[in-house]
């Protein structure tokens, strides 16, 4: 508690029922978290009463990486995690769910699978709808065909034992009502994206009894398309009496990027910078996003010269066809880079179908299951494999009361045999399967492997982007390159906002001031510079070639603006002038001093950086804006 300042010992400190505490950007909102969760376990709380709820399975790791180094060891929080994973957890555990029709080894089906079975519900029972109805169903439609879909897909869910995402909130919240919850604490991280339903599971935790302690900054709320509220501090203060507190004091930002950012939302946004002013915003205008693209494979090149580790550098996009340059020019200059991205299941045909191996042998009475399993065109089990694998599937609970390892598990099933060997997909599709097997085994310390399967298949605690990312080969310490929205509650030295044109930020037709929201947090996930470009020439839709309005919202103290003199410059020209300049200080050099790379002889230098020539390391590039270069004149002739 002594590390922590004033607000945040008070955040910690209030006993109301219910604190909420808007937690400013960069102003320690995890530490507060944290700090609260070991006060309450040394003050005597069980923690297996405490449930803490998060949105994103990262921000549940960072909680457990943190608590794992105080006293309070992290496994002893039982229901920790992401609201989806912690209602799937307490809906096997602690609620009877068969009130609902539903037995407690239910199975989860993602969007694309809850598609195919509305479709062929549609198609089973003539109901006549269209596709866009189909993808915002049930939505806020009333028709009676509609509730005839819905009647008929609640049935199915039922026979099936399964349940849709949505659903883990809707049946968590109705249990809620009907059945007592024993909890002591409720901790919420970033509580600006809760839904309503969310809310209303909030206040029936209330209700039975619990504290509330959330955090969360309003203006970070960036998910209005599913319910999110930018005022919801307000409204459930309002509704419940909650006690409000601040966190005001940016730790992360330097205080040229906090002062450029703050004022989009002034004079109400009250964060406050701790560090010193450091370098202002730079906003540049290119060619192109070829020439965007081009510019900054040199710039973080010489970055990297510096020894700022590639992964502390991210470019930022509004829409995900931004990346595409972005790749072709980073690949043709070897500049290592890794793209966050979302993984589902169901895109991956061959752990689609040992998913629903798994679950069939968990619950053979899954009829999906069962289809997916036995029926799939390219893995599904033939005549001559059916009776084989019925067989292990029946005697499957049996074999999994041990510790096995993904060879067992291969051989057990001869997965060989299932995803023919002959077949042009059978190497990656064998790699996929073992790795994603060695993500959900367990350590030979704990239970057997039938208690686990249960806990990681069913409740689909697994990180299936890990799995992906080794198998293709992807670094883990590469240019970060995500969309504006994956870039929330990450942090990095260097960040670059691209494509900042009008129409692409704002995105057309999108909420104004949620979109202004969004690029607040991309500006304010840096801790020492940024870079907002945008281009003369976009091929981006509804984009045009004039600078986002928000450039001109930025306090212009913190800004500094630059105009490229790219956009008389194609890539050939840009190559001949290197070489003409590299010519040029042939007969009239000057010598560069690096603190690592020693004496060296500068052989190109442009507006924006400088290449040298140091003896046994090669050429390196330096940006002017970074340069650590210590200069010395010397005359050849």
């Amino acid at each position: 508690m002594k590390k922590l300042n004033k607000e945040q010992q008070q955040a910690i400190a209030v006993d109301e029922q219910i604190v909420l505490v808007k937690s400013a950007v960069g102003s320690g909102k995890t530490t507060v978290l944290t700090h609260k969760i070991c006060q309450l376990c040394e003050d005597g709380v069980d923690p297996g009463s405490i449930v803490v709820l998060t949105f994103t399975r990262r921000a549940a790791n960072e909680i457990h990486r943190r608590l794992s180094q105080f006293v309070v060891h992290s496994q002893s929080l039982e229901y920790c995690g992401t609201f989806h994973s912690v209602a799937n957890r307490l809906l096997r555990d602690y609620f009877d769910i068969s009130v609902l029709g539903f037995s407690r080894d239910f199975s989860i089906i993602e969007d694309r699978q809850r598609s195919e079975i509305l479709e062929e519900l549609c198609f089973d029972h003539n109901i006549r709808i269209s596709k866009r109805e189909l993808r915002n169903f049930p939505g806020n439609q009333s028709s009676d065909k509609t509730k005839l879909l819905q009647e008929e897909y609640a049935t199915y869910k039922k026979r099936n034992n399964i349940v849709d995402f949505d659903d883990l909130m809707i049946y968590l919240n109705e249990l809620l009502a009907l059945q007592p919850a024993k909890f002591s604490w409720i901790i919420v991280d970033e509580f600006q994206d809760c839904d309503e339903i969310q809310s209303q599971i909030l206040n029936k935790f209330v209700d039975h009894g619990a504290q509330l302690f959330a955090v969360g900054d309003p203006y970070q709320t960036i998910y209005h398309w599913r319910g999110s509220n930018p005022v919801i501090f307000e409204d459930f203060a309002n509704l419940s009496g909650a006690y409000t507190t601040e966190l005001s004091l940016n730790y992360r930002s330097s205080a040229n990027i906090v002062e450029a950012a703050k004022e989009l939302f002034a004079p109400h946004n009250k964060v406050r910078a701790y560090r010193e002013p450091g370098t202002p915003v730079t906003i540049k205008k290119h060619l192109d996003a070829f020439h965007e693209a081009t510019y900054l494979a040199f710039l973080i090149k010489s970055l990297a010269a510096q020894e700022i580790d590639y992964n502390q550098i991210a470019i930022l996009y509004r829409r995900q066809v931004q990346r595409e340059e972005i790749v072709k020019v980073f690949q043709q200059h070897d500049i290592p880079f890794v793209i966050q991205r979302q993984v589902q299941l169901s895109s991956i045909a061959v752990l689609d179908w040992l998913y629903n191996l798994f679950v069939l042998c968990l619950n053979r009475k899954n009829l999906f299951a069962k289809r997916m399993v036995f029926s799939h065109r390219k893995y599904g089990a033939k005549k001559e494999k059916r009776a084989f694998l019925k067989e292990k599937i029946a005697n499957f609970s049996e074999f999994a009361q041990q510790y096995v390892d993904e060879d067992d598990i291969w051989d057990y099933f001869a997965l060989h045999k299932f995803l023919s060997p002959t077949s042009a997909s059978f190497e990656k599709d064998q790699q996929l399967v073992l790795t994603f097997l060695r993500e959900i085994l367990p350590d030979k310390s704990r239970d057997d492997f039938y208690h686990v399967l249960r806990q990681n298949i069913l409740c689909r605690d697994y990180n299936l982007e890990t799995v992906v990312d080794k198998v293709d080969g992807c670094r883990s310490d590469g240019v970060q390159l995500m969309t504006l929205h994956s870039s929330k509650g990450l942090e990095f030295s260097h960040v670059f906002i691209v494509g900042a044109n009008a129409g692409n930020i704002p995105l057309q037709r999108q909420n104004l001031e949620e979109e202004k929201r969004l690029f607040y947090v991309g500006l304010t996930r840096a801790k020492e510079y940024v870079e907002i470009s945008y281009t003369n020439s976009t091929q981006l839709y509804g984009a045009t070639k004039d600078p986002s309005a928000f450039l001109e919202e930025l306090n212009p103290s913190c800004v500094h603006w630059e105009e490229t003199d790219d956009t008389q410059t194609d890539l050939k020209e840009l190559t001949n002038m290197v070489k003409e300049s590299r010519l040029q200080n042939q007969t009239s050099q000057r010598e560069a001093f690096h603190e690592k790379y020693g004496t060296g002889m500068v052989v190109a230098e442009d507006e924006n950086s400088f290449m040298v020539d140091f003896p046994g390391y090669g050429e390196k590039s330096f940006s002017k804006v970074f340069c650590p270069l210590k200069f010395k004149e010397t005359d050849e002739n």
